[in-house]
Parts: C-alpha cells; sequence; structure tokens
C-alpha cells in the first residue's frame, strides 16, 4: 500500500544533488561566512580582489552595486507610495505599506499577469 502523497518526485530538487546547485551553494555558503567589509573600504574593490573566488556571485554584483544613472527609479518609489497613501487611506502602517510598494514594483519582473 503506497502512503506516499507524491513528495518524493520532488526530492531531487530540494536536496541539490545537481553539481552546478551544489557549488552555488558552496560559493553562497563561504561568501556568507566572510568577514564584513569595514564601510571606509569600496566594495567594488573588494570585489575586484575577490572575483575568482566567488565568480558565480560576480555577475549579480556587478548588476546590483551600481548606482542608478539617474534618480527616476526612487522618484518612481515616492510617487508609489503617494498613491498608497490617500485621504480615505491614511492610516497604512509602515511595514504593510513597504510589502504593497515591494508587490508594486516586484511583481511585474517575474511577469505575472493579474
Amino acid at each position: 500500500m503506497d502512503t506516499s502523497d507524491g513528495e518524493e518526485d520532488d526530492m531531487p530538487l530540494l536536496t541539490f544533488q545537481n553539481p552546478v546547485h551544489l557549488l552555488i551553494r558552496k560559493t553562497i555558503t563561504e561568501y556568507s561566512a566572510e568577514k564584513r567589509v569595514a564601510y571606509d573600504i569600496d566594495p567594488l574593490t573588494w570585489w575586484k580582489v575577490n572575483k575568482e573566488r566567488y565568480g558565480l556571485l560576480f555577475p549579480m554584483v556587478r548588476h546590483y552595486l551600481v548606482t542608478p544613472p539617474t534618480s527616476v527609479p526612487s522618484e518612481c518609489i515616492f510617487s508609489g507610495a503617494g498613491l498608497l497613501y490617500t485621504p480615505h487611506r491614511n492610516r497604512l502602517e509602515g511595514e504593510k505599506a513597504s510589502k504593497l510598494l515591494f508587490l508594486k514594483f516586484n511583481i511585474p519582473l517575474l511577469k505575472f499577469n493579474y
């Protein structure tokens, strides 16, 4: 009698037995164990020195550790916050507003249709 509910099929995905997944996991674990860099150290210089060591993470660093060329992204967030708070919706707590703004600007990145 089989009492499994089909979860056995999902186990290979959850255990990360794929060699690429293991390598990524190992790299992230090593990076997470790294001592934090002092505030007066340039993070881009640190990454140039350590890019061979954390090569899998380096493309993401180049994408996320950049200064936006314009102030448009921050202006969009403030505009979005202005749309959340209306005369009828003025008691919204900061944490909930933060979550709503996060969803407003990140759901389109997933190409989610609602």
